[in-house]
């Protein structure tokens, strides 16, 4: 396969080695956005595609809407709620019907036009940042690296236009035990020369204590493949801290629910706690289906009350000087992603309840004492996670279920995300604000 090279790409990576040998430093010195404290930020994926969306035979056509990327369809569906698509300039049309009987249409990550709807929502609405998620085989896959790092400048310039903030977080999910550094390494200082991603003046790249933020997320979980024992990724870590042109970030790790512990989904590893005060600067746990809402709205971790777990988890972060930032969501279903592949999968394992759920998580977690969070997500829809405009009355298919918003307006999460800083602000529960 012939693989045509940007000359700019060629022109600015060669400056990024020239800088390498200056030691010069790749980081702005006036970020847009310096701190974490107050902030509501956001997941995105940017993994969906379409045939025909320029971005290439790489087997992902149908990405993140169909079974293994090749069909979308009954019997390929890999969603259980549908975007809302009404203000998109590009959509594109399905097989699948809307009530009235015309196509039901859907977009694509990899359209500009797209990623800037998205992030004009977000400074609609009220969310501070976002996470763009990079995966692990990203940075393997030479085929697909280009359409991601596309996405990623789409972000970047959506993120200067609507003045939002976004952080970088690797999802090392997949990775093998053994060497893993040296890519993630080359990956990094490849987007850094070829977007300046945290460079520039008023760079839209959120720093934390005056410096940017990276994220590595899933570590110390117990049925991953690897552990930070049987890796080289604490060479990533440094590099990350110390490279003379590339480091000088903070780093967030992504970890288990049950990190504090050391049990249930957490590796039983006394050391785990030696690493995450050695090497983390914001530490954010991972609770997407590890939550549950009682008839009198408390909500539960593990049959636990969540309030207390959240408080003793941060006393614990206050402790090491590490800043704590728990995961909220809106609720949680993937369906038509798994019933095949998991006995007993159910369809809205966990309900939305008309933002009750989503609501009195993000509650919880402020009188607990949180002081930022991490909306878990912005636009995934394959776990029904999805906070942005959601189709009220979707298509309907036999033997393919679709959540609705129980009557509710497509942005309803948009505007319940959009008061989390006055919980934030305030330290305390409030009951679910009406529109």
């Amino acid at each position: 396969m012939k693989i045509n090279i940007c000359p700019a790409i060629v022109f600015i990576g060669f400056l990024g080695m020239s800088l390498t040998s200056l030691g010069e430093s790749r980081h702005s010195d006036s970020p847009m956005f310096d701190g974490c404290k107050g902030k509501v930020v956001a997941g995105y994926q940017g993994w969906f595609r379409f045939p025909g969306d320029g971005s290439g035979a790489n087997g992902s056509n149908w990405g993140h809407w169909g079974s293994r990327g090749q069909e979308f369809g009954t019997s390929h569906c890999t969603i259980d709620i549908w975007p809302y698509t009404k203000e998109y300039p590009k959509v594109y049309a399905t097989n699948f019907k809307n009530p009235d009987g015309s196509a039901a249409c859907v977009f694509s990550s990899y359209d500009e036009s797209t990623v800037d709807v998205h992030f004009k929502w977000m400074k609609e609405y009220g969310i501070d940042a976002a996470f763009l998620q990079r995966f692990y085989s990203y940075t393997k896959n030479a085929v697909a690296r280009p359409h991601t790092v596309k996405i990623l400048e789409h972000c970047l310039k959506a993120a200067k236009k609507h003045g939002v903030g976004i952080i970088l977080m690797y999802d090392v999910s997949g990775m093998p035990k053994g060497k893993v550094a040296d890519g993630l390494i080359a990956d990094f200082k490849m987007i850094l020369d070829s977007l300046n991603l945290t460079g520039g003046k008023n760079t839209p790249y959120l720093f934390h204590n005056g410096k940017p933020l990276v994220c590595i997320w899933g570590i110390g979980f117990n049925d991953r493949h690897y552990s930070p024992a049987d890796t080289d990724i604490l060479k990533f870590f440094d590099f990350l801290k110390n490279d003379k042109t590339y480091g000088g970030c903070s780093v967030m790790v992504g970890v288990p629910t049950y990190w504090r512990t050391l049990d249930r989904d957490c590796v039983k590893n006394p050391n785990f706690h030696k690493f995450i005060k050695e090497q983390v600067d914001v530490l954010s746990p991972w609770t997407v289906g590890r939550l549950e809402m009682l008839d009198d709205g408390r909500i539960l971790r593990g049959g636990m009350d969540y309030v207390k777990e959240v408080k003793a988890d941060k006393e614990w972060c206050d402790s090491n000087k590490i800043t704590y930032m728990p995961v909220v969501y809106p609720g949680f279903s993937w369906y038509n992603k798994m019933h095949e592949h998991i006995k007993g999968t159910k369809f809205n394992h966990t309900p939305r309840a008309k933002g009750k759920f989503f609501w009195n998580v993000a509650s919880g977690a402020a009188e607990a004492g949180a002081e930022t969070l991490y909306i878990a997500m912005f636009d995934e829809v394959d776990e029904a996670t999805a906070i942005f405009k959601l189709e009220p009355n979707p298509p309907r298919a036999d033997g393919v279920p679709m959540l609705d918003t129980e009557g509710l307006p497509p942005d309803h999460y948009l505007f319940l995300a959009g008061n989390f800083k006055k919980l934030l602000k305030t330290g305390k529960s409030a009951p679910m604000p009406s529109r």
